[in-house]
C-alpha cells in the first residue's frame, strides 16, 4: 500500500516523568508529524488520499465533530493536493465554531463546512457526494475520522518503521483510541514486530463492548489484507475506565496531568485525546517498573480551542 513521502517522527525519552512514575517512559511524537497540522489523522491521510488521487478522484467528502482533527488535516491535505473538500460537521451548535482552531484552519484552506445533527451524517455525506458530482467533480468518500483499511495500515507501517528507530523492547504501548483504526494498526504491527508488547487503547469516548468490537473489526480487516492469522477479540485491550462523561469530557486530574507533563518535559498534550490517554496510562500502570511507549497522536489545536489556562 503506497503513501505520499514524509519524514518519520522521533521517539523521545521522558526522564522526569520516568523518575516520578517509576517507569521508563518513552513517547512516539506523532504530534510532530510534519504534514497537515500533525497528528495521527495527518499520518493516515498520506495513505488514504494517495489512493484517492492515484485512482483519479479530485474531491473529498468526510465528517467529524466541530473540533475534528481529521477534518482539519483533510482540508489542509486537499489544499496541498489541489482537491476540493466538503467537511460534514456533526454538531448542533455551529456558533461554537468561533472557538475551534481546527474549523478556522479548515476554512482557511477553502474547505466547505456543512453542519448537521449526528443522526443524519450519512444522508448529509451522500448529498455532498451528489452535489460534487453535479458540479463535475469525481468525489471520494472518506468515513468520519478516516476509519478505513488504509488508516489502519498506516499505523501497521508506522510500527514497522518504529522497529528501525528503537533498540528497546516496550512492555506496553499506550495510545488514545477513538474510532479504533490507530489502535488496530499499532496492535497488528506490534504483534508482528514486537510480539511481547501489550497494546492498550485508552478510550476517549466509546465504552465496551462496542469499543473493543470496533477495534477488533479493524484488526481483522487489516490482518485479512496482510494475510496474517486473525486475532481474537480478547487479545485487544480497550480501556474504557477513563472516558468520564464521554468525548471531550475532562476533569481536574487530566488538566493537572497536562500541566505537569508540559512543565516537566515540554511535551504538550491536549484534553480530548493525548492528555486523557496519558492520564489513563499513568493510572493504569501504578505498579511496577517497565519500559512504556506512549504514542502521542497529537491534538494541540484541541488544547488551543479548550481555553485551558496555564496557571
Amino acid at each position: 500500500m503506497r503513501h505520499f513521502e514524509f519524514t518519520e517522527t522521533p521517539v523521545e525519552f521522558l526522564p522526569r516523568i520516568s523518575n516520578c512514575s517509576g517507569m521508563n517512559v518513552f513517547v512516539k511524537r506523532d504530534d510532530l508529524f510534519p504534514l497537515a497540522g500533525g497528528g495521527n489523522k495527518a499520518r493516515k491521510l498520506q495513505y488514504i488520499l494517495h489512493k484517492a488521487q492515484a485512482e483519479g478522484y479530485n474531491a473529498v467528502v468526510t465528517a467529524g465533530d466541530i473540533n475534528s482533527n481529521h477534518n482539519r488535516a483533510t482540508a489542509i491535505m486537499c489544499a496541498k493536493l489541489g482537491m476540493k473538500a466538503k467537511l460534514i460537521v456533526h454538531n448542533d451548535h455551529p456558533e461554537d465554531e468561533s472557538y475551534s482552531v481546527n474549523c478556522f484552519l479548515s476554512r482557511l484552506c477553502n474547505a466547505e463546512l456543512i453542519y448537521c445533527s449526528k443522526a443524519v451524517v450519512a444522508e448529509t455525506m451522500n448529498q455532498a457526494m451528489l452535489d460534487f458530482s453535479g458540479q463535475g467533480y469525481n468525489p471520494y468518500y472518506v468515513w468520519g475520522g478516516g476509519h478505513c483499511l488504509e488508516a489502519a495500515f498506516a499505523y501497521y507501517d508506522a510500527v514497522k518503521k518504529l522497529k528501525e528507530q528503537i533498540t528497546f523492547m516496550p512492555d506496553c504501548v499506550f495510545v488514545a483510541s477513538g474510532t479504533g483504526t490507530t489502535q488496530a494498526g499499532i496492535f497488528v504491527g506490534m504483534k508482528h514486530f514486537f510480539p511481547t508488547a501489550k497494546v492498550v487503547g485508552i478510550s476517549i469516548a466509546r465504552t465496551n463492548p462496542r469499543g473493543q468490537s470496533e477495534v477488533h473489526k479493524s484488526v481483522n480487516e487489516l490482518e485479512t489484507y496482510l494475510q496474517k492469522p486473525l486475532s481474537e477479540s480478547g487479545e485487544i485491550h480497550f480501556a474504557d475506565e477513563y472516558v468520564l462523561e464521554g468525548y471531550e469530557s475532562v476533569n481536574a486530574e487530566i488538566l493537572s496531568c497536562i500541566k505537569d507533563v508540559a512543565q516537566k518535559e515540554g511535551l504538550v498534550l491536549d484534553p480530548t485525546y493525548s492528555g486523557k490517554a496519558f492520564w489513563g496510562m499513568l493510572r493504569y500502570l501504578q505498579e511496577g517498573k517497565r519500559d512504556v511507549l506512549f504514542w502521542n497522536t497529537g491534538g494541540i489545536f484541541n488544547l488551543l480551542s479548550s481555553g485551558m489556562k496555564p496557571a
